[in-house]
């Protein structure tokens, strides 16, 4: 699974570490080039990533997991704008 993820605050990081670490098998979070992948199984990797790559991270997993992380999954507009709910 990739989809394009938002964390905005220190909560949504932590939150989503936390539903990372109940995966199994690999989860990932990567900047918007793909040059940068940090395990999202680390609070600190998450905080990372929100400070320095603001919307441009993407989730990577093994597995379709879009029910455990639709929280934090951007949704596409119409017009290709990426929307957070």
């Amino acid at each position: 699974m990739r989809s394009r993820i938002y964390l905005e605050t220190e909560t949504d990081c932590m939150e989503f570490c936390n539903a990372a670490c109940h995966v199994d098998g690999k989860v990932e979070l990567v900047n918007a080039t793909g040059r940068y992948r940090i395990n999202a199984k680390s609070v600190l990797g998450c905080l990372m990533a929100s400070a320095e790559w603001g919307d441009g991270i993407w989730l990577e997993t093994d597995e379709e997991l879009y029910g455990v992380f639709n929280k934090w999954i951007a949704e596409t507009a119409d017009d290709g704008a990426s929307v957070h709910f």
